[in-house]
Formats: C-alpha cells, structure tokens, sequence
C-alpha cells in the first residue's frame, strides 16, 4: 500500500518539487525516492521511541504503564524511557524547517517526507497550540501537508491532502 501511495504522490507532484529533504528512516526515504533525489535531514526522523521502539501495543503497556498513562496527559516535557520527550523531537523539527526555509527563494517547492509524530507536533507549534493536541495534527500515510513561508513565517494552508487513486 505504501509503495502505491508514493506512486501516486510521486505522479501527482512531477516536476513540481524544487527539492526533496527525508528522514533517513526506510520508509520515508523509500516515499522520497519515488520524489525523486532526496536530501537526509537527520532532524525529520521520528520521535526517538527509546525502550518502547518495537514493542506491541499490549507490551508496551504492561511493561510501561505508568509511563503511558502520564505521557497521555502531558507528552510535551516527559521523555520516553531510554528516548526523547515530544518537546525536544518538535524542537528539532522546527530548527530544521527554519533552514530549509532559509535556504530556498520565495516561490520554490520542497517537500520534507518524516513521520507521524514529526508532522503532528510541527501542527501544533504552527497553530500555536500545546503539544498535547498532536493527535489533532495527525495525518494519514501517504498525505500531503502544505505549507507556506511567508515573511519568515509558516502557515499551513492543507492538512493531509492523499492523491487520488487512478
């Protein structure tokens, strides 16, 4: 399904994409790829899920319980067991929009292939809410979110638009 929706996303942005900037994680990059030539920006890698990374969500609870249950009502400041908070993975992510933004001329199209939570907690600083409405930021696989720098400053202006199917 995956490598479908990059098809689709690679045939809907052809020759529209002034650059391309990827996480280095395989899936990311695989959907960049079909873009075409990426650039790594270690920056847009997916919060680092420290000791729950690879673990089924029946595990992850039972050995992490306490964790989760805390994290679900402030996820901004509380790091993962052995990984990072979503602060510091949303930090990270904004410093590397502000380069990406500062490197391209007013009018040029890039895109940035990352992740879930990546994507989720860079909504939130755009629409100047906390980090604990990420879920209302989420977007589908495969989508695409649109962003305008204007005067120096981002704005979303689409949420998780998926190509259409053929």
């Amino acid at each position: 399904v995956g490598h479908a929706q990059a098809t689709l996303l690679a045939e809907a942005l052809s020759g529209r994409l002034d650059r391309i900037y990827s996480s280095p994680l395989s899936r990311a990059w695989q959907t960049a790829q079909a873009l075409g030539e990426p650039v790594v920006l270690s920056e847009l890698v997916e919060l680092d899920q420290g000791d729950l990374e690879g673990l089924d969500g029946p595990t992850a609870l039972e050995r992490f319980r306490d964790f989760l249950e805390a994290w679900r009502r402030d996820p901004a400041r509380l790091p993962v067991p052995g990984g990072e908070s979503l602060e510091q993975c949303q930090a990270r992510a904004l410093s590397a929009l502000d380069r990406v933004g500062e490197s391209h001329a007013d009018g040029q199209i890039v895109a940035l292939v990352s992740h879930q939570l990546v994507i989720s907690s860079l909504g939130c600083a755009l629409a100047g809410e906390p980090l604990a409405r990420w879920r209302e930021h989420g977007v589908g696989n495969g989508s695409v979110t649109v962003l305008v720098r204007r005067s120096g400053r981002w704005e979303r202006v689409v949420k998780g638009w998926v190509p259409p199917e053929r």
